[in-house]
């Protein structure tokens, strides 16, 4: 059997999410969000399209509904491809943040607190 290896809980949201890398951008829909990372995917229209490398630093912003950002400092933790479609291929990321201001953190805390699952 294997055990939980968070260890903060997680809450189930659906924000538009930013992420960049040193290369490029991708508009992305969170799934999930805890203190210490976050589970987002984004569609690519290449098939042949390949997952973030583990470890790859990255930028994220959160676009929080009422016109909040929750900005966050990442590496990536997994990533993989989730499905292929005849137009698009689904990738999943797996994030861990690095660095995340109070303001932030303290915003992330109080939405788990109320609706983790």
């Amino acid at each position: 059997m294997t055990g939980e290896r968070r260890l903060y809980p997680r809450v189930k949201m659906r924000w538009p999410t930013k992420l960049f890398t040193r290369q490029w951008s991708l508009d992305g829909i969170t799934r999930n969000v805890s203190i210490d990372g976050a589970f987002l995917y984004y569609s690519q229209p290449d098939p042949q399209a390949l997952p973030l490398r583990t470890d790859d630093p990255v930028d994220v912003v959160f676009n929080v509904p009422g016109d909040r950002q929750v900005r966050a400092r990442a590496r990536v933790a997994w990533s993989d491809v989730l499905a292929i479609e005849e137009t698009s291929t689904l990738v999943g990321i797996g994030l861990q943040f690095s660095d995340v201001s109070d303001k932030d953190r303290k915003f992330l805390r109080e939405a788990i607190t109320t609706k983790p699952f």
